[in-house]
């Protein structure tokens, strides 16, 4: 994975701590020059970890670590992702950006920092589809360098271990990329440790709605009232306010980050384009492949509305 050299760290945003300018993200305590000593922030344990007093079951803080976020320096920065990020640390929040704009950046930035604040936590990336979910992979790993023996794919499909479950896995990684049906039913099973989950992103987040496994997935951790950063992420949030006042309530976002292809921040790095329409008319033969298309869907659609799709 890249070299840890290549990221900047910042200051945090306010109220999290103090600038460490110029410092890379595995510096010695004692070299990062104008810190709060970790004792300010508790007592550290041994490993010098610190208990956070809003996290779920005295979840351990790496507190030299907490008091910096990291940025990548590797690549073009855009004022737009910067700020997204640094508000997404410490809010629910709910980013929406057309489909190239850099969410998937977002989202691995996030997920890095709440790596590096919590060593003990769980860090959980959820799609609905698996191209989706490796691209969020590869991201981690290309862009901020997120060991790759740290990260799982959990799918339906994933191969279950000796004990004929998942468990294996997520006691021994960090990172996991999964389905949100998948993390649903090994929450459901007592598999999934929940309460070290300390940061989960959901992409396409519009499809929070209903009995979808998203919703599932974030009343499970409520239930057992588990403290985590959420972002969801979206190209189209909803067709009206009520879809997405619905994907608002159901997911708890404090914060919505929202811009088009047309925002004086984002047109700088959007190539322009010419949109021309061209009507076909309708023929018989059109007519009578639409007629079989819905024929093949049908039955689909039925078990997707049966599901709450």
């Amino acid at each position: 994975y890249q070299n840890q050299q290549q990221l900047l760290q910042h200051p945090p945003p306010r109220g999290t701590g103090v600038n460490a300018a110029g410092q890379t993200p595995h510096t010695p305590a004692g070299a990062m020059h104008g810190l709060m000593p970790p004792e300010a922030l508790g007592t550290p344990n041994s490993a010098g970890l610190v208990k956070c007093a809003n996290a779920t079951a005295g979840m351990l803080m790496d507190p030299v670590a907490a008091q910096t976020y990291v940025y990548p320096g590797q690549v073009t920065r855009r004022e737009y992702q910067f700020q997204i990020t640094k508000d997404a640390l410490t809010t629910n929040s709910l980013v929406c950006l057309p489909t190239g704009l850099g969410k998937t950046l977002i989202a691995a930035v996030v997920m890095f920092n709440y790596y590096r604040w919590f060593p003990h936590g769980k860090v959980v990336f959820l799609a609905p589809t698996r191209p989706l979910v490796d691209q969020q992979k590869a991201a981690c790993r290309d862009i901020c360098g997120i060991p790759v023996e740290e990260t799982c794919v959990l799918m339906g499909s994933t191969k279950k271990d000796e004990f004929g479950t998942r468990r294996k896995f997520w006691d021994e990684k960090r990172v996991f990329f999964c389905t949100p049906q998948t993390m649903a039913n090994d929450i459901r099973d007592c598999v999934c440790p929940a309460e070290k989950i300390v940061c989960l992103v959901i992409d396409e987040a519009h499809r929070a709605k209903g009995n979808f496994a998203y919703c599932t997935v974030v009343r499970l951790l409520w239930e057992r009232a588990v403290h985590f950063r959420l972002l969801a992420l979206t190209a189209t949030p909803g067709h009206s306010i009520e879809d997405v006042q619905d994907v608002i309530r159901n997911l708890n976002i404090g914060r919505i980050d929202f811009r088009s292809d047309t925002d004086a921040d984002v047109m700088k790095h959007t190539h322009h384009r010419e949109i021309n329409l061209e009507p076909v008319r309708s023929t018989p033969a059109i007519v009578q492949v639409q007629d079989m298309l819905r024929d093949v869907m049908r039955p689909l659609l039925r078990q997707l509305q049966g599901m709450g799709a």
